[in-house]
C-alpha cells in the first residue's frame, strides 16, 4: 500500500477520471475527499468504492469546486477531520469548446 494513511482530495471526483483516481489512492491505502456539487451523489460514488474489500476509506463532500470558497471549504473540513492533507491533484474540469479527445486540435506551448 504505496499510500497507506495518506489524506488524498481532488475535486470533481464522483466519476470519470476522478472517481478511478479517487478508487486506485483508496485501494492503496490513502484517506480520500470525494467531491461532487450534490452531496447525495457524492455518497452514491464513496460508496461505491467504501464497498469493496477493505476500503472503508472515502469520505463525500459537497460543493461547487468552481467557487474558491467552497474549495477552502472542503479542503479545511477533510484536513481538520483527518489532521493534515498529503497529496492534492487539481482534476476537475469541463470543456466547452467541443469534445476533448475529437476537437479541434490545440497547439501546446513548451
Amino acid at each position: 500500500m504505496r499510500f497507506k494513511d495518506k489524506k488524498y482530495s481532488s475535486p470533481g471526483l464522483r466519476k470519470g477520471i476522478g472517481f478511478g483516481l479517487c478508487e486506485q489512492f483508496a485501494r492503496e491505502g490513502a484517506i480520500v475527499a470525494l467531491n461532487d456539487v450534490n452531496l447525495s451523489l457524492a455518497r452514491e460514488a464513496a460508496g461505491r468504492i467504501n464497498g469493496q474489500p477493505e476500503r472503508e476509506r472515502v469520505y463525500a463532500y459537497a460543493g461547487d469546486i468552481a467557487e474558491v470558497e467552497a474549495l477552502r471549504t472542503m479542503i479545511n473540513r477533510f484536513a481538520s477531520r483527518f489532521e493534515g492533507l498529503d497529496v492534492a491533484i487539481a482534476n476537475a474540469g469541463i470543456t466547452n469548446y467541443g469534445e476533448f479527445l475529437y476537437g479541434t486540435p490545440m497547439r501546446l506551448i513548451p
